[in-house]
């Protein structure tokens, strides 16, 4: 990061009856229409054969990544997969490395919120200079603050929101602490 240089992260808290996950890869696809070296990942989340099914897209190759797994009927364990969340974890390291101009991040959440998951890319993409847009449920925001600094700029979950945090970002004005 270049002295002086705020820490660019965009949080989009979560609110009831807004599917965030969707805001984001929508957001991520009008940027990339319009030439923006959008990378990271998205997820998708849905139901097969009666079970949650859980998936990340990563947004420079359309890659689709499992990341639940299937553990049988009436296990209660989490069903992430640790391989899957891997895979993510390099999508992630392989935008920022091809210089992408913002990284997304589908989401903070249970595991990112203990450090875990996708938490360790995303910081490293933020300490690197580039700007990171990720979701964060309100119950999440306290680790939030904790794991960050309380580095970026909270954003409701809507597209003009997220518009004009870029464009601040764009512009060198947005992104410091709010």
């Amino acid at each position: 990061m270049q002295p002086g240089q705020g820490v660019r992260a965009g949080i989009v808290v979560g609110e009831d009856g807004v599917d965030s996950e969707e805001l984001l890869a929508a957001f991520a696809g009008e940027l990339r229409r319009r030439g923006v070296a959008v990378g990271g990942v998205f997820q998708r989340t849905g139901r097969a054969g009666g079970r949650r099914v859980m998936e990340l897209v990563d947004l420079m190759t359309d890659e689709v990544i499992p990341i639940s797994q299937d553990l049988g009927r009436g296990s209660d364990s989490c069903i992430l997969d640790p391989e899957g969340l891997s895979r993510g974890s390099l999508a992630i390291r392989r935008a920022r490395d091809a210089g992408a101009a913002l990284v997304v991040v589908s989401k903070f959440s249970n595991q990112e919120a203990v450090g875990r998951g996708l938490a360790e890319e995303m910081f490293v993409t933020l300490a690197e200079g580039t700007p990171v847009l990720t979701t964060v449920a309100p119950k999440h925001l306290e680790s939030w603050g904790d794991l960050s600094g309380g580095l970026g700029t909270l954003l409701r979950p809507r597209l003009a929101d997220l518009r004009a945090w870029w464009a601040a970002v764009e512009s060198g004005a947005g992104g410091a602490a709010d």
